[in-house]
């Protein structure tokens, strides 16, 4: 549940990259009007785009977690929990050791019992 809101906070830092990349934009469109010419590519939009990566990947990353997390409470969707977890591989080292612990502990047998029992 950590990891996911942890994503979930990475993703505000990807609103704020957009925010400036939209500012910073228009101001450079303001520049080239004022000065009467016309730029063929607009910096600022790199940050536009920088900040869209990163909220999808964080987002994408988020939500999962979060899912997983009620999904180990609930002790149903093994499955599920482990392609999250996989999910969470691309976040960096945290991610990867998540991913390890939590299909080292999802693969002992009276966790799967666990988990079996509450499938059906």
């Amino acid at each position: 549940m950590i990891k996911g809101i942890l994503d979930l906070l990475i993703s505000l830092i990807g609103l704020i990259y957009i925010a400036i990349g939209s500012f910073a934009s228009s101001a450079f469109e303001e520049a080239a009007y004022r000065s009467g010419e016309e730029i063929p590519f607009n910096p600022a939009n790199l940050f536009v785009i920088f900040g869209v990566v990163m909220l999808i990947i964080a987002l994408g990353t988020g939500i999962p977690a979060l899912m997983a997390s009620s999904r180990f409470q609930q002790r149903r969707g093994r499955t599920f929990i482990i392609v999250a977890a996989a999910i969470n591989c691309i976040t960096g080292i945290l991610g990867i050791l998540l991913c390890i612990f939590t299909v080292i502990e999802l693969q002992k047998p009276e966790v799967r019992g666990l988990f079996d029992a509450n499938d059906n």
